[in-house]
């Protein structure tokens, strides 16, 4: 393996200190139901203690004793027995990791599987197992702190072996806790931070909470309010840049003070919202060279949600949308997370839950839309979760996700000595990590030149920096570990591996319909009599924004245009005032989509279309000659043929968005007009009836895109 000249991109930094051979652990087993079990310890200071320069041990009690006439027994027994307590405290002026581990003795014939032992940590069970599994502790002391473990030793009663003996001696070791500020706050739990998990992240919940850190410092300077803005820490949250990449953590962070006299926008969704617009362009701008090379693209959940939603139901109603960008804003489930935990799920707009939650005090705008409505989102005022209108006054807190190697280098987290943190010095952290491999980048056929390898350390944190310029009618999409696959990494994932790995270029064209064709489930053009192929199921890779409005992409139609449809409704009106109308041409509802909402697009891109309003019998995935039909309009409705193209067999399909919605298709009887319900079924309305309005669209066949 070559070894160029490269600069270290990781995370982690390891100095260890060993406090080695602090307890010896003796189980003699008399017969085959019997046991004599004795702990032994080894005293390495004349006060009993053992003591490095980061962390002191102390075995708070006698030297040895003997448990006679032990037998094997039940977990629940074992749990209520014999026991060995360390006490640890570090007594350093740095964080430091601990780790205490069996190493079992060579003449054991006891296997280790039979010999199990229960964890307590400062009086709560924390981990039962057997000593196949060595790593009884591995967690995070802080300066100060004190941590009591208690560790119950006994044999399974599953044994019935001749063994006599199983020893080995307990193992202390400390590092200095120089670790990526991810995994840091996840060993926080339990420590009196206000870091909880839930699922598979970790969020700082209630109001005593220590989550301060100093951010947008001016470059070259350290942390103080002189110097820098003091914003809050969300949590540790596991994340992919896609489905297809490995799993790392980042940490999200928000500004304490909201910024104040802003508006959302013309509508509640955030992609190309005013709000949208300035944070990642003049706010972003202002940031300090530093806080934007530790920001990180990530991916933001921007789906609705509802005022009486507890966290966990808004989280999961907001994950089906998604938005890629460098600044955004906290979601409704962020907020209601931050209450205390054993509050967590009760409503949202409970006032008294909101004056337990750490982000309490000021009125703001979250991203999350209200359901059912194109106008308002979840927001905060000084009392309690509300919802505000997009064209009203009030504050907004930019949030960002921070890279994967910031690492924590002083502070607390408390308001008196916030975190300070750092970008991980490449070549000071890691001087000592062995290198396993290197990453090629290979540029896929296009005439750039390819970014210069990179080494990959043996600490598993190496993150990809590698990125290429867009060329001719293609745009760099990431890096594919073959050259036909998918995009599995971006600048700033991280990257497992250990040994030489290639990482292939994904060009993308910039012509829509090619997109389309080649990446989205299309149906057979032979299934439609024009030659249209319809996007079906629950695909969630066909958002497209145009005209400030969240569209879905419905179809290529026969003659190589576009068929799009608005993601929400844009409003909801009757049919049409006549109680017999049910011809689409002459109704209310075609008037409002060709006099008010046409004006707010921009036409250039719109095709001159046919729409079709032929009366169907039932809902169907066959399609009916055309009959009745407008010309050379640029807006219409889609009917309810397209939307059985697209349902494909299920209700669950990307057309249901939980609302009724209308489409153009009259019943042939003229009772009324197909729509299609909240469950996703088919239904109808009388003419005065009215659904929600989801307008559509046909794009030109040439048309480009500009990015997403």
């Amino acid at each position: 393996m070559n070894e160029p000249s490269l600069k270290k991109k990781g995370i982690l930094k390891l100095k260890p200190q060993y406090i080695y051979n602090a307890v010896l652990l003796v189980i003699l087993l008399l017969g085959i139901s019997y046991a004599v079990v004795t702990f032994l310890y080894n005293e390495n200071g004349a006060d009993g203690n053992i003591v490095s320069s980061l962390v002191k041990i102390t075995v708070a009690e006698e030297t040895s004793f003997n448990l006679d006439n032990t037998s094997p027994v039940t977990d629940e027994v074992g749990l209520q027995g014999y026991s060995k307590t360390l006490t640890l405290t570090n007594t350093s002026t740095i964080d430091s990791l601990v780790t205490v581990t069996l190493n079992p003795d060579a003449s054991n014939n006891i296997p280790p599987s039979s010999i199990k032992y229960g964890l307590y940590i400062n009086g709560t069970l924390k981990k039962t197992s057997n000593f196949e599994d060595l790593n009884i502790y591995n967690g995070l002391v802080l300066q100060g702190e004190q941590i009591k473990l208690e560790i119950y030793v006994w044999v399974d009663s599953s044994y019935t072996g001749s063994g006599t003996i199983f020893k080995g001696n307990f193992d202390v070791k400390s590092t200095e806790a120089v670790i990526t500020m991810a995994d840091y706050i996840t060993k926080l739990v339990d420590k009196d931070k206000g870091v909880y998990k839930v699922d598979n992240d970790y969020r700082y919940s209630g109001t005593d909470v220590d989550n301060y850190i100093w951010f947008n410092c001016k470059d070259g300077t350290t942390g103080g309010s002189s110097n820098c803005e003091l914003w809050r820490i969300v949590g540790s949250f596991e994340t992919k840049a896609n489905k297809y990449a490995n799993t790392y953590r980042r940490v999200k962070i928000v500004k304490e003070e909201a910024i104040t006299g802003q508006t959302f926008g013309n509508n509640n969704t955030f992609s190309g919202s005013t709000v949208d617009t300035y944070l990642n362009g003049d706010y972003y701008t202002s940031l300090t060279t530093q806080s934007q090379k530790m920001i990180i693209n990530s991916t933001w959940n921007v789906g609705s949600s509802s005022l009486a939603f507890t966290p966990s139901a808004s989280l999961k109603s907001e994950l089906p949308i998604k938005l890629y960008t460098k600044v955004g804003l906290l979601s409704a489930s962020d907020i209601g997370y931050s209450t205390s935990t054993t509050s967590q799920m009760n409503i949202l707009r409970n006032s008294t839950l909101y004056t337990n939650s750490w982000l309490k005090g000021s009125s703001y705008y979250t991203l999350t839309p209200i359901n059912g409505s194109t106008t308002t989102v979840i927001g905060t005022n000084s009392k309690a979760i509300t919802n505000l209108t997009v064209t009203t006054t009030s504050g907004v807190k930019p949030a960002v996700s921070l890279l994967p190697n910031v690492y924590i280098k002083s502070g607390n987290g408390t308001s008196n000595s916030p975190y300070e943190i750092a970008i991980v010095n490449e070549e000071e952290h890691y001087s000592n990590v062995p290198v396993v491999g290197y990453i090629t980048y290979d540029v896929n056929g296009q005439s750039v030149t390819a970014p210069k390898m990179q080494a990959i350390y043996a600490d598993g944190s190496t993150v990809i920096n590698g990125e290429l310029p867009d060329v001719d009618d293609k745009t760099f999409k990431g890096w594919s570990t073959s050259q036909d696959g998918e995009v599995v990494y971006q600048k700033g994932d991280a990257i497992i591996a250990t040994s030489d790995v290639t990482l292939y270029a994904v060009w993308q064209s910039t012509m829509l319909s090619r997109i389309i064709t080649g990446t989205l489930p299309l149906t057979d053009a032979a299934d439609d009599i024009d030659g249209t192929r319809y996007v079906y199921g629950e695909t969630e890779d066909n958002y497209l924004w145009y005209s400030g409005k969240l569209w879905r992409i419905v179809a290529i139609n026969g003659d190589g245009t576009i068929k799009l449809v608005t993601q929400g409704n844009m409003t909801s009106i009757a049919w049409d005032i006549d109680t017999t109308n049910t011809v689409y041409e002459n109704s209310q509802v075609h008037n409002w989509l060709k006099n008010e909402f046409l004006p707010t697009l921009e036409t250039s891109v719109l095709a001159d279309s046919t729409w079709d309003y032929t009366t169907y019998s039932e809902a169907t995935s066959t399609k009916a000659e055309p009959v009745n039909y407008v010309e050379g309009e640029k807006v219409g409705l889609l009917t309810i043929y397209d939307y059985y193209k697209v349902r494909n067999g299920s209700n669950s399909n990307f057309l249901n968005n939980g609302y009724y919605w209308g489409t153009m298709s009259p019943k042939t009887d003229g009772s009324g007009v197909w729509r299609v319900n909240t469950s996703g079924s088919a239904g109808y309305h009388s003419p005065t009836g009215g659904s929600g309005v989801r307008p559509s669209v046909n794009l030109k066949s040439d048309i480009q895109i500009m990015g997403g």
